[in-house]
């Protein structure tokens, strides 16, 4: 049985694709190094044989719909594990779901084209998946890079890329995570379980998790929607927040993926990207207001109303940084607005002077 399906999304993006599957394929755990793994596991005790198991991987690449269809190159074209469906465009979110619904893995894990898995990734998430079975998905930390020149490549699935890697990760610059961790014991080394009330209240607040850092259990994905089509921004926050409604989480505290910082990546815009996460929050915040569901979840969603004032907040703070003084007056009667709503009676309510006087000031800037 298939391990791990790893779904590709591509889209005018032929020359990152042979980056993105020799990352997957040369594993240290895939079955392409069998012969040279099995000798060494025979030297090694048997609970380390155990752990470095062969894990069986298949690549489904789906090309939406590419100005110049997209080929597989050499050597995956000859492998009977990498598949390439073709489809019309319909965005990253309709890629995934088409990628999913011909996946045979126990596990989905989800792969950008213009990024890398770390070497040892798909054999330590199937390793922990397999001893938390109450963990209905897994999320690690990243590491991004930038492509210094182009890719030299002495044999087939021999790449030697000029990267430049960043030495800070996404959980350095975004710590709420690691501090949340820190209430928690972990489960394997820096592993942990987060209950999916805790990580639906961190992420909502604004701890983002990329795609290509996102291993879902198959089970799980039939009890929720599939990825909300329609959108370039944040379709990734909606989906992880609907998982950590129906299951808990496992977040690994190391940079198993790496994420390529191109110049036509859409997340690069900060701004449009905070309005994107907004969007999606109340969305789910009107949901949940007219909502019959089930008492837990309206309780898990309870949350909302003070994550939007903290977002809020920090998008009024951007946009005065940015000299749009209007959109930050806006931003910051939202907050307030929000802030009223809560029912956080600690840090929501203690904002709410700070608020109005914010929105008071950026007013009287935009007037002048």
């Amino acid at each position: 049985m298939v391990d791990v399906s790893v779904i590709i999304p591509v889209y005018n993006r032929q020359e990152t694709l042979l980056e993105a599957l020799d990352s997957l394929f040369w594993q240290r755990s895939f079955e392409a190094s069998t012969e040279v793994r099995r000798s060494d596991v025979a030297n090694e005790p048997n609970n380390v044989a155990e752990e470095r198991r062969v894990i069986d991987v298949e690549a489904i690449i789906v090309d939406d719909g590419s100005a110049e269809p997209a080929v597989l190159p050499e050597p995956f074209c000859r492998m009977d594990n990498v598949r390439l469906i073709r489809k019309t465009n319909g965005g990253a979110s309709s890629a995934r779901n088409a990628g999913m619904a011909a996946a045979r893995g126990r596990f989905i894990a989800f792969l950008d084209s213009d990024d890398l898995f770390a070497a040892d990734k798909l054999h330590r998430v199937v390793a922990v998946l397999d001893k938390n079975p109450s963990a209905g998905f897994l999320f690690s930390d990243l590491s991004r890079f930038e492509r210094m020149g182009p890719v030299q490549q002495d044999e087939p699935g021999k790449l030697k890329p000029r990267l430049k890697y960043m030495e800070k990760t996404n959980s350095d610059f975004y710590p709420s995570v690691r501090k949340l961790c820190d209430e928690l014991t972990a489960v394997d080394e820096q592993t942990y379980l987060i209950p999916g009330r805790m990580l639906f209240h961190t992420l909502a607040a604004g701890y983002p998790v990329f795609p290509s850092t996102l291993v879902v259990r198959r089970t799980i994905t039939t009890a929720i929607k599939p990825w909300l089509e329609g959108r370039r921004l944040s379709e990734d926050l909606d989906y992880v927040l609907r998982l950590c409604r129906v299951t808990h989480g496992l977040y690994v505290d190391a940079p198993l993926s790496y994420l390529g910082r191109g110049e036509d990546n859409v997340s690069g815009d900060a701004l449009k990207s905070a309005e994107a996460d907004i969007e999606v929050l109340e969305l789910m915040d009107a949901s949940r207001r007219n909502s019959e569901q089930v008492n837990v979840d309206r309780r898990r969603s309870q949350i909302l109303p003070g994550a939007l004032q903290f977002r809020y907040m920090r998008l009024g703070y951007s946009y005065h940084a940015a000299g749009r003084f209007h959109e930050a007056a806006r931003a910051y009667a939202k907050a307030f607005h929000y802030g009223l709503r809560s029912e956080d009676d600690g840090a929501g309510k203690r904002n709410l002077k700070i608020l109005a006087n914010a929105a008071r000031s950026e007013l009287r800037s935009w007037l002048d």
